[in-house]
């Protein structure tokens, strides 16, 4: 038996498991061992999950020579790796025990960089569409995002997906559809938010009608506001409704958008809104466009007319 030494102890465990490996390749042994002598920090390798205050007793692990074993081990890793993540998710979730040195202790442990303001995507899939897995969510996040391995959170479990991501204005619709998912994303968020932008996601996707999906795969913070809002549920926020969708319109136009947008709902139609307002009809259709280009909404829709409702009664409120 072949003993390798000293291991930086702060590497990923897939780093540590390659230079095992190229090890055992470069000598021809038939395995080799891998002995911790001392460290200061956490460490992950298969089947060895040990931790102590200051230094660590030894422990070891085996590394099969092989290319099975090789395939094998690399598997119980990543499997690790995985679990781990999704206990970090757990945490982030519900805010347990989860301090900014706590976090990016983890986040070292576990090779990840995670972006100062994130974004949370929940999906669900579909029937007839593609199974929820860990595969097809780390081929979907590889698509959607730079390095995802060291810049993503994700855990899968009983067929909904939480993806903890980098906030960069990424779209997940078209993705979402290809596979037919469904999902609800709840972005610019800090760590603290999480918990509050979890309960809202998935609340969303189990109480929003199928008409909320009618032209789109992934709702938004404004579609979860306005469920959570009408089934009266404990994270409804009327005030940041109004700022998602009604405060945008106030702004543009000197008002005369919000004015439009009232007027087309009160009358349900852009003739008779125009001659309420006392407009020529192709100005209100003008507005109309303007209104959809500014907060990605058509009121022409049943869904998106009752979410620009909502927001524009949250308003009156304020």
């Amino acid at each position: 038996m072949a003993v390798v030494g000293r291991v930086d102890a702060r590497q990923p465990a897939e780093q540590i498991l390659d230079h095992v490996v190229a090890f055992v390749r470069g000598t021809g042994t038939r395995s080799a061992r891998v002995t911790w002598v001392s460290a200061t920090r956490w460490c992950r390798i298969p089947r060895c999950p040990t931790r102590a205050r200051g230094s660590w007793s030894c422990s070891t692990t085996r590394v099969a020579w092989g290319t099975a074993g090789h395939t094998a081990a690399t598997d119980r890793v990543s499997g690790d790796r995985r679990r781990t993540i999704g206990d970090l998710v757990d945490d982030l979730l519900v805010g347990r025990q989860v301090t900014r040195i706590g976090l990016a202790d983890r986040s070292r442990e576990l090779g990840l960089a995670l972006a100062p303001r994130l974004d949370l995507l929940v999906l669900v899939a579909e029937e007839g569409g593609d199974q929820m897995t860990p595969e097809n969510m780390d081929t979907l996040l590889a698509q959607q995002c730079p390095e995802p391995t060291v810049r993503t959170l994700v855990r899968v479990r009983a067929g909904v997906a939480v993806a903890v991501l980098p906030s960069e204005g990424t779209s997940h619709q078209e993705a979402a559809r290809r596979r037919r998912w469904r999902g609800c994303a709840l972005t610019d968020l800090k760590v603290a938010d999480l918990p509050r932008a979890h309960r809202l996601a998935e609340h969303a996707l189990d109480r929003a009608p199928d008409r909320a999906f009618a032209d789109r795969f992934v709702l938004d913070e404004a579609d979860a506001q306005v469920v959570a809002l009408l089934t009266g549920h404990g994270d409804a926020d009327s005030d940041r409704l109004d700022t998602l969708l009604a405060a945008p319109l106030r702004r543009i136009g000197a008002g005369h958008l919000a004015q439009g947008l009232q007027a087309y709902l009160d009358t349900g139609s852009a003739t008779e809104a125009a001659d309420l307002l006392g407009l020529h009809a192709q100005t209100m259709r003008y507005r109309l466009r303007r209104i959809t280009e500014s907060t990605g909404r058509d009121p022409r829709r049943p869904w998106d007319r009752l979410v620009l409702e909502g927001a524009l009664m949250a308003a009156a409120t304020r």
